[in-house]
């Protein structure tokens, strides 16, 4: 995580999650993607990860993005769901920083 995303992320924590923001200061340790999911819902960019079968029956994932009303689909498949929240993740943060960046 970074740029404006991760300023507001650890904002976001300071005044609703205070001991996880403690926590994470003072470990340095990534943030969970469960906290990163919980400030994207309150940002309005939702996550959804969907599970799918291929013809010959491989399950894969890929994910949506909705901000605003506005749906994102991912562009490829992943092997985990694991996979395809971190791609998500990484997206939605991408997303917020250019609505965001500075001008």
């Amino acid at each position: 995580m970074e740029g404006k995303a991760k300023e507001a992320m650890l904002n976001f924590l300071k005044q609703n999650h205070w001991t996880d923001y403690v926590l994470y200061v003072e470990s340095q340790k990534p943030i969970s993607k469960e906290l990163i999911i919980y400030w994207l819902d309150s940002v309005g960019i939702v996550i959804s990860v969907m599970v799918d079968m291929s013809f010959n029956h491989s399950i894969y994932y890929d994910y949506t993005l909705t901000v605003n009303s506005f749906t994102y689909f991912s562009n490829e498949t992943y092997k985990s769901r694991q996979e395809a929240t971190e791609a998500a993740i990484k997206k939605a943060v991408e997303i917020y920083n250019e609505k965001y960046k500075e001008s």
